[in-house]
């Protein structure tokens, strides 16, 4: 979690919990105009507050930790994005006293908005939105990646020209597998539990084809 520099958000003050807006970070705001204070105490009082926020999504059964290092925001958004964490909370001191943060999905980077007092329900269903939408991303890529073919000669046309994976009939002949590894380069990857019909022979031999199979470069 990280400071964060937003603008005036849609909330008022009236219906944010006195939760999300502790008394003693008043108090300590208030102590520090006053000069009772330092920068360094009111920071230590600042981040205890947003630490809470953390064991709240915690004791709700989330994965969360609060980053409370000196660094820059730039370098704690993309140090957690290369630690594979799919969702980023963005919040600071401002934050709490206007009742909400930011939740920045790492999947596509966009931006949303959430009420503190929200974010025990919201958290949940973004991950899940995040989930979906690799998901989603995933399943396209495969699909614009795959392609059917009739035989070995044009199997082999096709992956040196898209690469990704080709998919053929096969008639369950070891000998046939190991053709096309040895002629196209590709080696067997699986048979799909979802079948489909290509065609009705084997492009390597010409037998009677017993399933769909899938092809591709080995790494």
């Amino acid at each position: 979690m990280s400071t964060s520099t937003l603008k005036q958000p849609p909330y008022t003050y009236d219906i944010v919990g006195s939760f999300l807006r502790p008394e003693r970070l008043k108090n300590a705001r208030a102590e520090y105009a006053a000069e009772k204070i330092d920068q360094a105490q009111l920071t230590a009082v600042e981040d205890e507050c947003i630490a809470e926020l953390v064991q709240k999504e915690k004791a709700a059964g989330l994965r969360a930790q609060g980053d409370f290092s000196d660094n820059s925001p730039g370098w704690k958004f993309a140090n957690w994005e290369m630690k594979g964490v799919p969702l980023r909370v963005e919040i600071g001191p401002k934050d709490i006293e206007a009742g909400h943060c930011v939740a920045v999905r790492r999947d596509n980077g966009e931006k949303i908005t959430v009420a503190l007092d929200e974010l025990e329900a919201r958290i949940p269903e973004l991950l899940e939105t995040v989930q979906q939408g690799l998901f989603d991303k995933a399943k396209r890529n495969l699909d614009e990646h795959t392609y059917a073919a009739h035989s070995l000669a044009e199997a082999k046309e096709l992956q040196e020209k898209n690469g990704g994976f080709i998919k053929t009939m096969w008639c369950g002949d070891l000998a046939c597998e190991l053709e096309m590894k040895e002629k196209a380069g590709m080696s067997s990857r699986c048979i799909p539990f979802e079948q489909e019909h290509i065609d009705d022979v084997c492009p390597v031999c010409g037998k009677p084809a017993k399933c769909m199979i899938y092809w591709g470069v080995a790494y």
